[in-house]
């Protein structure tokens, strides 16, 4: 006898209930949906119930009962884990939600939540470095601990070995002299960074009227059991905003033997992205998951071809009024993409960053506003971290806020959205 869709999505969300603790990937997840049989239509009613329930929870957040609000969130985490759109409407109200109640238990969880963002490869929002440097401080801990084993049972086993020579000195005096107390030598450092030689160079003829390199810095970060090559630079163009740059990265060793080179790509949808005078950033990290056996010495930054948009009209852009002295931020319009039941907007914002020093960590709170100054939603977005690209002084960037508006709540989104404002500015 067939089971009804009600049976089939119980079934489902049951067997789902039981890795709740669990990051799951999302072929585990398609697994699960096989053997519960679950049909398009089952899909369909499952989004349904969790819009339902999330529309039920922003109610709540804007009427201030966050705590309630997070409760009518947390029970439909299971169902929006199939699909990487819902999971993302879910992750942003959650995140907003325990920030406003700020508790150990909601903090807890909502690492959990932010580590399962990352294995659906959501990475906008997502700041786990404090998760993750004390997961690499136990790891190194244990590493350590068992290292200090390992030595003291060897010379533990020495000891046992050598002891019988040394208690029959009566027998073998001579042999006595050339025994020698063992020394414990102490552990190698976990890591080493050293620093390379940095060339570019330009496999396009005569590009200097088109386009410069700037080079920062490049490195080579050495572990115990791997090592991470890394560069930070920028392209910025002299006319014509940026479409496409493909590049190659060469590392060579000290005998000017090649011992890496990858090619990469970086692509803008949006022509007024990479406008002239943009600081394009390239943030090469590339990891060896091996001892290092060669000697690095220079890395080299490969300009392979770059593409530019033609008949751009010039924007200028909206000027954003902040309380920040040293940054000044533009913006440069909005682009909707529509899919199935969301909109996603991806709205521009140029930073110029008018200070000497360099800007290592910013952070920013927008709202969505209408032609009428009525406010659609609000949100935070980390825009520089210590782990990508700086903004460097006298220098601008172009960023890319991403963002889900659900059709069901937000209809008329295309029509309504006018700009942005920015409420707070957290700049290091």
């Amino acid at each position: 006898m067939s089971k009804t869709s009600e049976e089939r999505i119980k079934i489902y969300l049951s067997t789902l209930s039981k890795h709740k603790n669990k990051i799951l990937k999302e072929r585990r997840i398609k697994e699960i949906m096989g053997r519960a049989d679950i049909s398009d239509a089952d899909m369909e009613n499952i989004e349904k119930h969790f819009l339902k329930i999330y529309d039920r929870a922003r109610q709540l957040e804007r009427a201030g009962d966050f705590a309630h609000s997070l409760r009518e969130l947390d029970a439909v985490y299971l169902y929006s884990l199939h699909n990487k759109s819902l999971f993302t409407l879910f992750f942003n109200l959650y995140k907003r939600l325990v920030t406003e109640i700020n508790t150990k238990d909601t903090n807890k969880k909502l690492i959990h939540v932010s580590l399962q963002a990352r294995e659906f490869g959501i990475i906008d929002g997502v700041d786990l470095r404090e998760y993750d440097e004390f997961s690499k401080l136990k790891q190194r801990i244990l590493v350590l601990l068992l290292s200090f084993i390992l030595i003291s049972v060897i010379a533990f086993i020495t000891y046992r070995t050598v002891y019988p020579f040394i208690d029959g000195h009566e027998y073998f005096g001579d042999l006595e002299r050339d025994i020698k107390e063992p020394v414990v030598q102490g552990l190698p450092s976990v890591t080493r960074a050293s620093d390379l030689i940095v060339e570019s160079a330009n496999l396009i003829g005569n590009p200097n009227v088109l386009y410069y390199v700037e080079v920062e810095s490049a490195k080579v970060l050495v572990f115990e059991d791997s090592h991470t090559y890394q560069l930070k630079a920028g392209v910025i163009s002299s006319k014509d905003s940026i479409k496409n740059i493909s590049y190659s990265i060469t590392v060579y060793d000290d005998l000017g033997k090649p011992i890496l080179n990858k090619v990469f790509e970086k692509k803008s949808d949006f022509p007024n992205k990479w406008n002239r005078g943009v600081y394009v950033p390239i943030d090469f990290v590339y990891n060896v998951s091996k001892g290092i056996s060669s000697h690095p010495k220079k890395m080299v930054l490969d300009i392979r071809l770059i593409e530019f948009f033609k008949d751009v009209n010039d924007f200028s852009g909206i000027n954003l009024e902040t309380s920040s002295s040293i940054l000044t931020f533009k913006y440069l319009g909005s682009y909707f993409h529509e899919s199935f039941e969301i909109y996603e907007v991806n709205s521009l914002i140029e930073v110029y960053n008018s200070s000497s020093d360099d800007v290592k960590d910013l952070e920013i709170e927008i709202i969505y506003v209408t032609k009428d100054s009525q406010v659609i939603r609000s949100l935070k977005r980390k825009l520089i971290s210590e782990s990508n690209s700086f903004l460097k002084s006298r220098s601008r960037q172009v960023f890319s806020l991403k963002t889900i508006f659900p059709k069901e709540i937000y209809a008329n989104i295309k029509e309504e959205l006018s700009s942005i404002k920015i409420i707070n500015v957290f700049v290091k």
